[in-house]
């Protein structure tokens, strides 16, 4: 039984609807949903301004289409399902093939990142290792430069106490040599400005005289009684002791009331 012209006519208006219209706009979304796969590392496609941008291109490509059809009637032959069903086939495929592959490349990405991550970790690492290295052999350095010296020091001291205990020997017939006093004051500008010198490297000398007798930071070399003074206190320094940040770099040597 033959279809009936209305039918015809019918058919041919649907198979020209949908050449002219739908096959075109499906053709259309499936670019711009393409172009959103292959972008989607594009923050402002992360952003969601992808669909604002997609609606409005299909609204732009609406408006500039043709309000006639096509001079002559359509080939009813032109788009049959079976090629329509394999272009949505083929449509599938590729957006499934796009889909791992940008699947497979931000796994790369995030994996490089965490390796470039990890790196970078271990970089920190073994630059504050390097800069502790580097602080301990500077602070050995400075430390054994300034031991060479704390014998000078000591000699400073000794000159500074006898020619102070020559000044103070005066009397009736008994005068101090001639220039004592200044002798004196140069030995104790000289101890100070050697202090000063290892305060800036955080040695300081340790503290003896008048004070308990501390194991931790001095050695006695001798005992002698002393009547006003209490057992165990230092009552005189033979070699002074230096410390720096609670670390003993010489024991000092001192005499120990008994």
């Amino acid at each position: 039984m033959k279809p009936s012209i209305l039918t015809r006519n019918i058919r041919r208006g649907w198979q020209w609807c949908f050449q002219t219209w739908i096959a075109p706009s499906l053709r259309h979304t499936a670019t711009l949903f393409l172009h959103w796969a292959a972008s989607a590392n594009d923050p402002s496609a992360a952003s969601g301004k992808w669909k604002e941008k997609a609606m409005d291109d299909f609204s732009s490509w609406l408006a500039a289409l043709p309000d006639t059809g096509p001079d002559g009637e359509p080939d009813p032959q032109a788009c049959d399902l079976y090629t329509l069903l394999t272009e949505f086939a083929a449509l599938r495929q590729e957006i499934n093939l796009q889909t791992r592959q940008q699947r497979k490349t931000l796994r790369s990405q995030t994996e490089l990142a965490e390796q470039f991550g990890r790196i970078g970790e271990q970089l920190d690492a073994r630059i504050a290792h390097l800069d502790q290295i580097r602080d301990a052999l500077c602070q050995g350095i400075e430390e054994k430069t300034a031991a060479a010296f704390f014998d000078i020091r000591d000699a400073l001291v000794r000159g500074e106490k006898a020619t102070r205990s020559v000044a103070g020997k005066r009397g009736f017939w008994r005068r101090a040599p001639k220039g004592i006093d200044t002798l004196a004051e140069g030995y104790a500008m000289a101890r100070r400005r050697f202090d000063h010198a290892l305060d800036q490297l955080g040695i300081t000398p340790i503290v003896t005289t008048g004070r308990p007798f501390d194991a931790t930071c001095m050695r006695a070399v001798d005992k002698r009684h002393v009547a006003d003074s209490a057992p165990g206190i230092v009552i005189e320094e033979i070699a002074g002791g230096f410390i720096r940040a609670e670390k003993v770099l010489r024991t000092a040597e001192v005499v120990v009331n008994a």
